[in-house]
C-alpha cells in the first residue's frame, strides 16, 4: 500500500517545473500578479505547498504502516482515502497545467522570449524576483491564432532552403491546413549541394514530423500552369517571400520575374485566392503605411522599384493591402537565396507583405465598362494602392470670335461639370496647369487641364489608360458639338511650326526628293566598318564553379560580327577567380549590353556578373 502511495505521490513532482517554465514561457522570466490565493492548488510555494505537504503526509503513512502494530489501522486507512483524494485533485490541477502549456505551445513564445532577453532602458534597473515565488493567474491567457490557421491549403513558391515552410508547419501542426511547399531546384540532390547541412536537416524535419506538408522540386513560379499535379483548385493562398532573378539585383529582371509570376499565377489559383508577395525595403515602390488606403494628395510611388502596382495591375491583379512582414513571427526562418546561395536577405526591417487579389474580365472590360465600373467612386480623393496617370488636356474656347474673361469661365465651368459627371469615378483629380495658360494663333484662349486617372473597382495600367483618356477626347469633342459649346479638345487649324508661304508643298517635295538622292548616294559608297575592342570580366559564383566550363560556354556565343580573343583567369580573392576575356565586335551588327545579357541569362548556374572592363574603338 505504501508503494502505490508514494508513486502516485511522485508523479507529481514535474508540476512544479511545468508551472515555472509556463510562467518563464510566457511572461519573460518577471513577476507576475495574480489573484490565486495560497491555499488553492496553484498557491505560493512553502509549507502551505500543496505538493510538500502530500509528500510529507505521504512519508509519514507509510512510516505508520510499516509500523506494524503500533499504529492505528482505522486511523491509518482515513488517512490514506483522504490522501487519495488529495492526489486526484492535483491530478487534475497538473492537467490543466499542461493544457496551458499547449495553448502556448500553439501561439507561439518566440515574442515573449524575445522581449524578456531585450536589454533593460539605460539607467532603469529590472526588479529581480525569485522565480519560486511566481504563479499562474487563474484565468486562460487569450493568444491570437498563427498566420494562415483557417486557411485550407497554403502553396509556397521559391522557398529557397524550405526554412519558411518549417516554420510554417510548426506554427500550424495542430490546425488543417495544408501546405505544398516548392523550389526552383530540381531535384533533392541539387537542392541539398546548394544549400548546404542546414537545408538537409530542414528536409529531413519536413519529412519525418509534418505530414500535411507535401514537398515538391523543380517548380518554376513563372511557369505554374504546366503543373497539373499541383491541387490548384484547393489553394486559397499562393505566397511568393522575396524573390529573386539571380545575379546582380536588377530591376530590368527583377520586373520580368514579377510579371511573369504574376501572369502565371492568374492562370492558376481562382478569384477567392490571395496572392501574397513579401518584398524587402523600398522594393515595392509603394510608400504608404499599413493601413493607409486613401489620400486627398498624391501618394509617392517609388519609380526606380519593382514597380508593383502597375505589373499587378497589367495582369489582372488588385493590391488588396499592405501589411508588415516581421520574420519573427516564423521562428527559424532564414530567407536564404540571396544570388542563388546560403545568404539571406535584409527582410529584418521595412519588409513588406502585398496581398493581391485578382479580378475576374479585368483585362477584357470594354473602356465603356470600366466607366461604368468606378462611376460611383468619389472624385478628387487618391487610392494609395492603385497606380495613378497622369494626362494633359488642351482646350480652345471659342468659335472665332474673341471671348470676355467671364464668358471664358462660363464655358470653363461648363466642361469641367461635364467631364465630371462623365469621368468623376476615374478621376482622382483634375486642375488647370494656368503657368502655361496662351492663346492660338487666332487669338482663342487656349487652356491646360492636367487630369489624374485611376481605377479603383477594376485594374488600369498605363497602356488601358491611354487608350482611356483617347476615348474620353473623343467623347467630350461628340458633347461639344451636340451642345454647341464652341470648345475644341483638339484643333486641326493650330500648326504650331506652320507655314504662311504658298508654295510650302513645293519645298516639301524638292527637299524630300534631295533627301532621297543623298540616301541613295551614301549607301553606294563602301566605308570603313566601325569596329570596337571589348575586355569583359566575367564573375563566377564561388570557388567551387568550373571556370573551364565558364569559359567554354562564354565562348559558345556565335553572332554575327563577334570575334573572341584571348582569356586569363585572374584572383579576386578568397580562392574565387574571374575570367578576362578580349572579342572584337562591329558596331553596327552586335551590341554589348546583347552580349553580357546573353552571358549572364544563358548561363546562370555559372556566371554571376559581367563588367566591362575595357572599350576602345579600333
Amino acid at each position: 500500500m505504501s508503494d502505490g502511495l508514494l508513486s502516485e505521490v511522485s508523479a507529481l513532482l514535474g508540476a512544479r517545473l511545468a508551472v515555472r517554465a509556463a510562467d518563464e514561457a510566457h511572461f519573460g522570466g518577471k513577476q507576475v500578479y495574480t489573484s490565486v490565493k495560497p491555499s488553492t492548488s496553484c498557491g505560493s510555494s512553502g509549507s502551505d505547498d500543496p505538493l510538500s505537504s502530500a509528500i510529507s503526509r505521504a512519508k509519514h503513512i507509510a512510516q505508520s504502516a510499516l509500523g506494524g502494530a503500533g499504529s492505528d489501522a482505522g486511523k491509518v486507512l482515513s488517512e490514506v482515502a483522504a490522501l487519495r483524494k488529495e492526489v486526484s485533485g492535483l491530478k487534475g490541477d497538473l492537467d490543466a497545467i499542461k493544457g496551458l502549456l499547449e495553448k502556448l505551445s500553439l501561439g507561439g513564445v518566440a515574442p515573449a522570449a524575445a522581449k524578456a532577453a531585450a536589454p533593460a532602458a539605460p539607467g532603469k534597473e529590472e526588479k529581480q524576483v525569485d522565480d519560486s515565488t511566481q504563479s499562474l493567474p487563474s484565468t486562460s491567457v487569450a493568444l491570437d491564432p498563427p498566420i494562415y490557421y483557417d486557411r485550407r491549403h497554403v502553396l509556397i513558391v521559391g522557398d529557397g532552403d524550405l526554412s519558411f515552410s518549417l516554420a510554417l508547419s510548426r506554427l500550424l501542426q495542430y490546425y488543417p491546413t495544408r501546405i505544398t511547399a516548392t523550389v526552383l531546384e530540381a531535384n533533392e540532390e541539387e537542392f541539398l549541394q546548394r544549400y548546404g547541412p542546414a537545408a538537409a536537416n530542414t528536409l529531413a524535419q519536413l519529412k519525418a514530423h509534418f505530414p500535411k506538408t507535401s514537398l515538391r522540386f523543380n517548380t518554376d513560379a513563372t511557369k505554374l500552369e504546366t503543373y497539373p499535379d499541383i491541387d490548384y483548385s484547393s489553394v486559397d493562398v499562393l505566397v511568393f517571400n522575396f524573390p529573386h532573378p539571380g545575379g546582380k539585383t536588377n530591376l530590368k529582371y527583377s520586373r520580368r520575374l514579377l510579371n511573369g509570376f504574376l501572369r502565371s499565377a492568374r492562370i492558376v489559383i481562382s478569384e477567392q485566392a490571395e496572392l501574397h508577395l513579401a518584398l524587402a525595403r523600398l522594393q515595392s515602390g509603394i510608400c504608404v503605411r499599413p493601413g493607409v488606403v486613401s489620400s486627398p494628395s498624391e501618394p509617392y510611388h517609388e519609380k526606380d522599384s519593382w514597380q508593383v502596382l502597375e505589373i499587378a495591375a497589367s495582369n489582372g491583379f488588385l493590391v488588396d493591402r499592405l501589411e508588415i512582414f516581421d520574420p519573427f513571427d516564423f521562428p527559424g526562418y532564414g530567407a536564404a537565396g540571396y544570388r542563388r546561395g546560403v545568404k539571406g536577405f535584409e527582410n529584418k526591417i521595412g519588409a513588406q507583405r502585398i496581398v493581391m487579389k485578382s479580378c475576374s474580365n479585368s483585362l477584357t472590360l470594354s473602356l465603356q465598362e470600366l466607366r461604368l465600373l468606378n462611376q460611383d467612386q468619389p472624385g478628387n480623393v487618391f487610392h494609395c494602392l492603385r497606380p495613378f496617370h497622369r494626362h494633359d488636356l488642351s482646350i480652345v474656347y471659342g468659335d472665332g470670335s474673341s471671348l470676355t474673361v467671364d464668358e471664358c469661365d462660363s464655358l470653363e465651368r461648363q466642361f469641367v461639370d461635364h467631364l465630371k459627371d462623365l469621368f468623376g469615378g476615374m478621376m482622382a483629380r483634375q486642375e488647370e496647369v494656368i503657368e502655361i495658360r496662351s492663346v492660338d494663333p487666332k487669338n482663342r484662349p487656349n487652356r491646360i487641364y492636367r487630369l489624374w486617372w485611376q481605377s479603383v473597382q477594376s485594374p488600369m495600367n498605363k497602356d488601358r489608360c491611354n487608350s482611356f483618356h483617347e476615348e474620353m477626347k473623343v467623347v467630350m469633342t461628340r458633347f461639344f458639338k451636340v451642345s454647341g459649346l464652341p470648345l475644341f479638345a483638339e484643333d486641326e487649324d493650330f500648326d504650331l511650326f506652320g507655314s504662311d508661304d504658298s508654295d510650302d508643298e513645293e519645298k516639301k517635295a524638292v527637299v524630300a526628293q534631295r533627301l532621297k538622292e543623298y540616301q541613295d548616294k551614301k549607301s553606294k559608297k563602301a566605308g570603313p566598318i566601325a569596329k570596337s575592342s571589348v575586355i569583359l570580366d566575367v564573375k563566377p559564383w564561388d570557388d567551387e564553379t568550373s571556370m573551364d566550363e565558364l569559359e567554354a560556354n562564354v565562348r559558345s556565343i556565335e553572332m554575327d560580327g563577334l570575334v573572341w580573343g584571348g582569356g586569363k583567369r585572374l584572383p579576386i580573392g578568397y580562392g574565387i577567380h574571374k575570367l578576362q576575356i578580349i572579342c572584337v565586335v562591329e558596331d553596327d551588327k552586335v551590341s554589348v549590353d546583347d552580349l553580357i545579357e546573353k552571358i549572364t541569362e544563358g548561363f546562370p548556374d555559372h556566371c554571376q556578373s559581367v563588367d566591362i572592363h575595357a572599350f576602345n574603338k579600333i
